[in-house]
This record gives C-alpha cells, sequence and structure tokens, in this order.
C-alpha cells in the first residue's frame, strides 16, 4: 500500500542491492559499513548508499511529500529525490525535519528500484519491497507507539485451524496479552478480530499495522483493556500468506475466491469457532470486535449486519462500503436506495452495538464515500464514533485508527 508507484522485482533488488553495498550479515574482510538511515538530532534524517559505479541515484519515500492535483481535489505523495555522490563513491542525501510516525522509502539506481541495504528493516507488500524506519520525540507520539519499550509484552503465534466450510487448514496470526495464561481458567479476555486490506493477508497488521506495538503500549499505560487480537487471512480459500501455506507447484497460493461479502460465511464462523474453543476467550457479544481496513472494513460492515448479535464493538478503517464506485450518483444517496445496506444497518443498530466507529484519511480517495457514510449515519440518528485522520489510503492513517479504536473498546 505504500509507495504504490514502485515496481520493484524483489529477487532482482536485493542482488543488486547486493552487488552495490559492502554492508552484509557475514563479517568478511573488506566491507563498507554504511549508517543509514540515520536519525539525527533536529529531527532530519540522512540516507546513504554505496553504489562507486552509479550514474544517478535519487530516493523516494513518504517522509516528505508534494502536493498534486487529481480531479478537483489535491493529495500529498512522495516523489523523487536526487541523491548526492561523495568522492568515496557514496551517495546521500538529507530530509527535512521528519514528524514522528513511521516511514517508508525506497532507492533508484540509474533506474533500478531498490531497498537500502544497509537497513536490516524492510516491508513486503505485494511485489514492492521497500526500507523502513521509525522516528519518535518524545513518549506517546506517534513514533514512539510504534516502537518497542521496556513494558509487559503480549506473546504472538501464527496458528492453523481448521476450516470446516472450506475444507482446508487456515492460518491466522493471534496476539495475547502480557499476563495471559492458557491454563488459568477463571481469567477470560474479549477479542478483537482485526481484519487487513485488499492484496494483503495475516501477516500485514502484525508487519506493517505494528499491531503488537502499539497494543502492548496501550495495554501498559492504562489506555487500553487487556484483550486477544486475532489477524486472520481475509482471502477466502487461500490458506495462508504467500510462501506460508500448501502451494500448486512453485507458484505462491492465490485466493481462490473472489473478495465480496460472500466470502465472509467461508471465513468467520469456523474462526470464531475455532478462536472460542482454543482461548480463554469472553465468548458473547460484549467480548468481540470486528474491524478492519479497506477490504476488511467491508468484511465487517456486511458480516456486522449478517450477525449483528456477535460483535458489540465495530469498526471501520476506510471501508469499502459503497456498493458501486463506478456511479456518479453521491454515496449517501447510493447508501439509501439500497435496501440490503438500509436494512443491515437497522438491524445493527437495533441490536445496540457498544461502539460503532468509523475512520478515513483526510486525503483518501474514497473520503467523500465514507462522508456519505457518515451523513446517512447522522440522517438516521444513529449513534457511532467518526474520525478524520491524517493520511491518505495508506498505513499512517490505519494504523491511527486501530490505536484509536482500541482505546475505546471493552470499556
Amino acid at each position: 500500500m505504500n509507495l504504490p508507484t514502485f515496481k520493484i522485482l524483489a529477487v532482482s533488488a536485493f542482488c543488486l542491492a547486493a552487488s552495490l553495498t559492502a554492508s552484509a550479515q557475514i563479517d568478511m574482510p573488506g566491507l563498507r559499513r554504511l549508517n543509514s538511515p540515520q536519525i539525527n538530532p533536529d529531527g532530519t534524517v540522512t540516507f546513504r548508499l554505496y553504489a562507486p559505479q552509479a550514474k544517478d541515484v535519487q530516493i523516494r519515500g513518504d517522509f516528505q511529500k508534494k502536493d498534486v492535483k487529481r480531479g478537483d481535489r489535491t493529495f500529498p505523495e512522495p516523489f523523487n529525490q536526487p541523491m548526492k555522490k561523495n568522492d568515496d563513491g557514496t551517495w546521500e542525501f538529507q530530509s527535512g525535519a521528519v514528524p514522528p510516525e513511521m516511514y517508508s522509502y525506497i532507492f533508484i539506481v540509474d533506474g533500478v528500484n531498490v531497498p537500502d541495504p544497509s537497513n536490516s528493516f524492510c516491508i513486503h507488500e505485494n511485489n514492492i519491497v521497500s526500507s523502513r524506519f521509525i522516528v519518535s520525540k518524545e513518549k506517546g507520539d506517534a513514533g514512539w507507539l510504534y516502537s518497542v519499550h521496556d513494558v509487559p509484552h503480549g506473546s504472538v503465534s501464527k496458528v492453523w485451524y481448521h476450516s470446516p466450510a472450506q475444507g482446508i487448514d487456515r492460518r491466522a496470526t493471534v496476539y495475547t496479552p502480557p499476563g495471559y495464561d492458557p491454563a488459568d481458567a477463571s481469567k477470560r479476555y474479549p477479542v478483537m478480530y482485526l481484519c487487513h486490506g485488499g492484496g494483503q493477508n495475516e501477516e500485514k497488521w502484525q508487519a506493517e499495522g505494528r499491531t503488537c506495538q502499539i497494543l502492548d503500549n496501550l495495554i501498559a499505560s492504562g489506555k487500553a483493556k487487556p484483550m486477544i487480537v486475532v489477524m486472520p487471512n481475509g482471502n477466502a480459500g487461500q490458506s495462508a500468506a504467500p510462501n506460508e501455506g500448501p502451494v500448486d507447484g512453485k507458484r505462491p497460493q492465490q485466493p481462490r475466491v473472489r473478495q465480496t461479502k460472500d466470502a465472509n460465511p467461508l471465513i468467520f464462523p469456523d474462526l470464531i469457532a475455532y478462536v472460542d474453543s482454543a482461548y480463554r476467550t469472553i465468548p458473547e457479544k460484549s467480548g468481540r470486535a470486528m474491524c478492519g481496513l479497506s477490504m476488511g472494513g467491508y468484511q465487517t460492515f456486511y458480516y456486522t449486519m449478517e450477525h449483528p448479535e456477535t460483535f458489540g464493538w465495530i469498526g471501520l478503517f476506510s471501508p469499502g462500503a459503497l456498493p458501486d464506485w463506478g456511479d456518479p450518483t453521491p454515496a449517501v444517496e447510493q447508501y439509501r436506495k439500497n435496501p440490503e445496506i438500509m436494512n443491515g444497518l437497522k438491524k445493527v443498530f437495533d441490536a445496540k452495538p457498544s461502539l460503532y466507529w468509523v475512520g478515513i484519511g483526510t486525503y483518501d480517495g474514497h473520503r467523500e464515500d465514507i462522508r456519505g457514510l457518515k451523513q446517512l449515519l447522522e440522517e438516521e440518528k444513529y449513534p457511532f464514533f467518526y474520525m478524520e485522520s491524517d493520511g491518505a489510503h495508506e498505513w499512517k492513517a490505519w494504523r491511527i485508527h486501530l490505536a484509536d479504536f482500541a482505546s475505546k473498546i471493552f470499556r
């Protein structure tokens, strides 16, 4: 989702990166080690790449953006910036002051996109491999919340469960909070089902969403209740993230079922039944939350309308809720003329959810669609919470949404 314009072949990128740098995991004579990225006291960041034979090196990252006009709206987007070559063959770039946040970037070396070979922290998004770093200035800011601190930590498991609906074993990522003891029958925990977006899998909320760090830090500071977080693979028919499940020959396994609301009954009933049997949960509406980003928000939107008795806490993060994106009809009218949505929302709010949370990034291309949903909920006098956060259709916004939603549920 980050840096969407890159066209990267991961294998060639890493091979080229190895040839361009003297940094390596193996301690070998003559290897050059660079400090990149270097986060400076004044909030600027210095990036370095050793590429003595390169003729042109640029950097592109979401730490600096410029406004781009699209239709009648302006969006801030990353852009290529030139790096300066030093006499020793090292290329450098120093950013302006960078606010606290988690960022991603990539080098463009003579037209080829490569991650920073001196930075061991990478982000994998489909065929995109970029490098990441976190900036924090003080306790409690965004960068601090996404970092690891000396606080009690939860545990993360990659669990397999059987899906009778599909006849396959499927995998989910499960976070259990600090102090969770499977042998302690006296204590039970609420569960948040946290769904990923289109083209993603059960790895993404942990890797890029920083779910475990966010929950650890919120729980330690008393801002969130201890909870179990289940991050499912929302691609019906795909047992696990590519290369983590059975494959057809040498090809990564792809989803076999179109990602529509029709896939929901293939995923969630079996998953919920497994979680309630394998963990010390509160197996009732008051102890269950469902939320998700983009496609996961779409799944949450429809599944909670179909099963309003299952979840007491509902979170839509940039949800793909609009019935027809190609229809020029204003969003609120599209919702209103759709009986499935109108009847489904009535069922949800007749069941009196403890929280119905809706969020969207200020620069998200679907902002007006979600503002239409907000207008509908207001006109129907349904109680809900609404947030417009900084960011577009990207992890910057979704991490903010998760932190806010997690701090409000199970209270």
